[in-house]
């Protein structure tokens, strides 16, 4: 049985991967190991006080450098916390759901549903499309609609809180008010993307 992965394994991985702590490469491993995101947030704003405190003459005041990069990492945390859900972003681009919906070929269920992660199984083309409508990159939109469903804040009488129930991209689709043939493209655009390894 593989041990889990800890917070050592997962810095000693980022720095073998990653040249440089940009925002993106934060963003990337904070979606694939969620239970790390606040380590992972401070290191990548303590890497980005080193590399700046490499990159200036040694006459900068050190407090001048502690300063710029408190805020440096006190902005990624505003980004990746602004970046938390998908409709959020759509606000953020002033896009409504109806506009959302329709620049990216789905209706407000299956928005709803990728807002929550509710949805498995998403093809590549329908992460394009909402990067092309958010004006985003794909790396950008996978963290917002995949992992961990996002349940919904409410107060349960029971012990334990209900798992939300995720379905695949498919079943999704079957069940939107999309037209039919829209319904359709839809299917097919998922059948070739799982016929075609090199379209993943």
């Amino acid at each position: 049985m593989n041990k889990p992965l800890t917070l050592d394994d997962v810095v000693e991985a980022i720095m073998v991967e990653e040249e440089e702590p940009a925002y993106d490469a934060m963003t990337r491993w904070i979606a694939r190991f969620p239970q790390f995101k606040k380590e992972l947030v401070r290191f990548f704003g303590t890497w980005a006080i080193q590399a700046e405190q490499l990159e200036e003459p040694q006459t900068i005041d050190s407090e001048s450098i502690a300063s710029r990069g408190v805020s440096y990492a006190l902005s990624l945390i505003d980004k990746r916390d602004a970046a938390q859900s998908l409709l959020d972003c759509a606000r953020a681009a002033r896009l409504s759901l109806e506009e959302l919906a329709a620049r990216s070929c789905l209706d407000d269920s299956i928005l709803q549903k990728l807002n929550r992660r509710l949805i498995t199984d998403v093809p590549q083309e329908c992460i394009r499309r909402l990067a092309a409508a958010l004006g985003k990159t794909g790396e950008f939109v996978i963290p917002l609609i995949l992992g961990d469903p996002a349940l919904v804040a409410v107060r349960y009488k029971a012990k334990t809180k209900p798992a939300a129930k995720q379905e695949d991209f498919a079943t999704a689709v079957r069940l939107s008010s999309l037209p039919g043939d829209i319904k359709q493209d839809w299917l097919v655009i998922m059948a070739n993307e799982k016929s075609d390894p090199a379209d993943q």
